[in-house]
Order: C-alpha cells, then structure tokens, then sequence
C-alpha cells in the first residue's frame, strides 16, 4: 500500500509542477521585441570576418546605432500615418496627402542611405585581409533584408 501512496503523492505533485509552469509561462510579462535580431547579425559577421575584440566592440557599437537609427524613423513614419489613416474616422479633419506621403517616403529613403552608409561603416572596421569576405556578408545580409526570409506563421486551415 506504501507503493500505491508514493505514486499518488508523485502524481500529484507532478501535476502542480505542470500547472505552476504552464501559469508561468503564460502570465509573464513578453519581453522586448527582438525583430532587428542583433545577435544573429554579430555571430554571422563574426563568423565571416573572424573579427578581434576591437572589432567586435566597434562592431556591436555600429550594430547598436544602426537599429537606434532605423527605429527611430519606424517611429516617425508611424507618428506621420496616423493622422493619415484616421481621417477615416474623423472626416472633418483635412489633411494634404501629398505632403504627408511625401514625408513618409523621405522618411524611407533615409532609412536606405543610413543602412547603406551603415554597410560602408562596417566595411571601414575591417582589415584588408577581411575586405575579401565582405561580399559575402553582404550576400547574407541582403538576403535576410531584401528577402525577409524569416520564418512566417502558417495560414490558419479553412473549414470544409
């Protein structure tokens, strides 16, 4: 009967465990979104260019302004459509389209001319025997920001 007890109590105690981390991981706060991926862009390069520790530095730093830089414009592209697409809700309000769309897409070609000069920073850290490699990185580089091939979630299934 001693047996029989010792699984019950088991059972029980493994039961709460499961709950207490299914509650865990559904009632914690999320954590900072993480789509700009730094990580992966520090290892890849790292792998490429077998980077030093000034380098490394130099380059997390090139990394951390980079994203700095292409946020805040996120921010002012999306500050600039708001009042834009709410029109929909408030018709009194008028505002010139053209003017708005226009800052929009300078927003967005200075997020090409700072990511291009962001390329050319990058290439100015290496050492002439790492030159070589570059067309590589940016190979990778292009690929993953041209071609988002970041993994997207399934369609949801129709129903029959």
């Amino acid at each position: 009967m001693k047996i029989l007890q010792f699984y019950k109590y088991a059972t029980f105690s493994l039961l709460l465990l499961n709950l207490g981390l299914i509650a865990f991981l559904l009632l914690r706060p999320p954590g900072p979104p993480n789509h700009r991926l730094p990580g992966k862009a520090i290892k890849g390069a790292n792998s490429v260019f077998e980077f030093d520790e000034t380098q490394r530095k130099a380059f997390r730093k090139l990394v951390d302004e980079h994203i700095e830089k292409i946020d805040g414009f996120d921010r002012n592209q999306r500050d600039l459509l708001k009042p834009y697409f709410y029109q929909h809700l408030d018709t009194n309000k008028t505002i010139n389209e053209d003017s708005l769309l226009n800052l929009v897409l300078e927003s967005e070609r200075q997020k090409i001319k700072v990511t291009y000069q962001h390329f050319d920073d990058i290439k100015g850290i290496l050492k002439p025997e790492q030159k070589a490699n570059f067309e590589e990185f940016m190979k990778g580089a292009l690929s993953f920001i041209l071609n988002n091939k970041r993994k997207r979630p399934h369609p949801p299934k129709g129903k029959k």
